[in-house]
C-alpha cells in the first residue's frame, strides 16, 4: 500500500515535470551543457597519460613499423 502511493506521488509529479520542462529546459541547457561538458572532458584526460603531442600529432608505437 505504501509502495503504490510512492509510486502514484513519483508519477505525478514526472507528469507535472514533463508538462512544465520546456519552459526551463532551453534555460537550463544554455547553462549547464558547456560547463557540465568541460568538466567530464577534464575528469576522462585526468586518467589519460600526458605525452606532450602537439595539436593533431601521432604518437608512433614501439612496433608499429614492423606490423606494417
Amino acid at each position: 500500500m505504501v509502495l503504490q502511493t510512492i509510486h502514484r506521488l513519483l508519477v505525478k509529479i514526472l507528469e507535472v515535470e514533463r508538462r512544465l520542462e520546456p519552459f526551463f529546459r532551453p534555460t537550463l541547457n544554455y547553462l549547464l551543457r558547456e560547463p557540465s561538458a568541460a568538466l567530464l572532458q577534464s575528469m576522462i584526460n585526468f586518467r589519460r597519460p600526458h605525452d606532450h603531442l602537439a595539436l593533431a600529432q601521432e604518437k608512433e608505437w614501439p612496433d608499429e613499423e614492423q606490423s606494417l
